[in-house]
């Protein structure tokens, strides 16, 4: 990967030096959901933490998801009954620790273009209810059956559990590359990485490992032989953001193409999130670009369903990867469920898999294992009972921004523009707007004009590529 050395608007950072010379319990590798979640709850249980990310904290899978918390009333035709009661239990709990990041949503299943909602349909959302403890909440036997799940803006809850890990004493650090382990004999010992601040490199100690990085968990589950049940198979999801919606409901409807389970939800403002694909990928990659095929495939089941909304306009997308376990059959039926692989020396534990909801639970399986190589008994699990803080008390528009450099650990335009906010994904930037944090982005980081436009060219390049197949709208 290219070193931010020559363009970064940071020169050097005192937390890079501690990173280095301080000897840690717990070293982890991925800033998404999963690495976390293993950060707050490991240093919550008393753990010397720190947790590293390449790039911006939940750039990857965990900003580009269908910002659902929901136990996924579409694994059922899967027969996961485990993984949906688990996945309910999480959000319940969510709703309680985070009730301000986690909120409740009605989703409606409207009918077919000819007016029919399956008997299946019905009946799943018939144990949807009685899974989650909720029946009544359930209507199945409604002309457009109804129930309830939740949504959360999925970039802002990865990064407030991300800042609560760091409150709470762990050591955060944002665009720190992996490159290696380090092995004495079988043993991992440590890890050799890389600030893309500067491009130093240095070497981290740790007791124990965990890997959550997503994507690229084959990499750093380790050599051939440790690999072994570590295979996952990655699909690419699609999303496009409308630019306007009825009301605040959901809806879960079946594509008149070729009959997979779409979402309709709302966004930010008085947008709509339409998704998702499900497509074999080759490789990782960091910005995976839909297709106009994509888009288009989007465009006809949507249009089709609703065909009193085809006047909607398509005004941003978004494009994911998904590490799911490997499996045969196409993308949609494999499993939503996650496998803790466990290095040979015991102290490096892989996360493959899983799903957005169940984080906080694959998180206290995997420091569970930890605590237990350290030679400590778990107990406590205090991420069951430990409230999530959310944002802070809102202030106006240009507060808000100058908190995302200054407390939120943004560094670049795409990280306010496309994850502390949503204005990346709602259509063109109002050029006053763009004049102010680059002022904001300037000031934080004493750059010049020169660098400032640097900045502002590299990321309307990045919106012009996620942003073309649009054309296909």
């Amino acid at each position: 990967m290219m070193s931010l050395a020559c363009d970064s608007p940071l020169l050097a950072r005192p937390e890079w030096r501690r990173l280095l010379e301080e000897h840690h319990d717990l070293l982890v590798v991925g800033g998404g959901i999963h690495g976390a979640g293993v950060a707050r709850d490991g240093v919550l249980r008393g753990l010397r933490v720190a947790l590293i990310e390449r790039d911006d904290w939940a750039s990857g899978t965990s900003s580009r998801s269908s910002k659902l918390f929901h136990g996924g009333l579409r694994y059922l035709r899967q027969g996961a009954i485990g993984l949906v009661r688990e996945s309910l239990r999480e959000r319940d709990l969510a709703r309680v620790l985070a009730p301000d990041l986690v909120r409740s949503v009605t989703f409606r299943i409207p009918g077919s273009p000819e007016g029919r909602v399956p008997l299946t349909a019905r009946l799943g959302v018939g144990l949807y209810g009685l899974l989650s403890g909720s029946p009544r909440r359930a209507r199945f036997w409604e002309p457009e059956p109804t129930y309830e799940d939740a949504m959360t803006d999925d970039a802002r809850f990865c990064l407030r559990t991300v800042l609560d890990a760091r409150r709470q004493g762990a050591l955060a650090l944002s665009y720190v590359e992996w490159l290696e382990w380090i092995r004495r004999g079988d043993r991992v010992i440590g890890a050799r990485v890389r600030d893309r601040f500067t491009g130093k490199e240095g070497e981290v100690s740790a007791s124990a490992f965990v890997s959550a990085a997503g994507p690229w968990g084959e990499v750093l589950a380790g050599g051939p032989a440790r690999r072994a049940g570590a295979e996952i198979r990655l699909t690419r999801g699609t999303h496009v953001v409308l630019d306007r919606r009825v009301d605040d409901d959901a809806r879960l409807f079946f594509s008149p193409l070729d009959g997979r389970v779409l979402f309709l939800l709302p966004y930010a403002g008085d947008a709509s999130l339409l998704g998702t694909t499900e497509l074999d990928e080759s490789a990782p990659t960091k910005e995976p670009i839909p297709t106009a095929g994509e888009v288009r495939y989007l465009r006809e089941a949507f249009r089709a369903q609703f065909p009193q909304w085809g006047h909607w306009r398509a005004v941003g997308v978004s494009c994911g990867l998904r590490p799911l376990l490997a499996g045969s059959g196409p993308p949609t039926d494999l499993s939503r469920e996650e496998r803790l692989l466990v290095d040979p020396s015991g102290n490096l534990v892989s996360i493959l898999g899983g799903k957005y909801t169940t984080f906080r639970a694959v998180a206290e399986r995997a420091v569970d294992r930890v605590e237990r190589f350290l030679g400590r008994e778990p107990s406590g699990h205090p991420t069951r009972w430990e409230p999530l803080p959310g944002d802070p008390a809102s202030v106006d528009s240009t507060g808000a921004l100058r908190r995302a450099f200054a407390e939120e650990d943004a560094v670049r335009l795409e990280d306010v523009f496309l994850r502390r906010t949503h204005l990346g994904h709602l259509g063109s930037i109002d050029p006053n707007l763009m004049k102010r944090v680059l002022h904001l982005w300037r000031l934080r980081w004493g750059k010049s004009d020169r660098d400032a436009e640097a900045e502002l060219e590299a990321f309307q390049n990045l919106q012009e590529r996620r942003l073309a197949p649009l054309t296909a709208w």
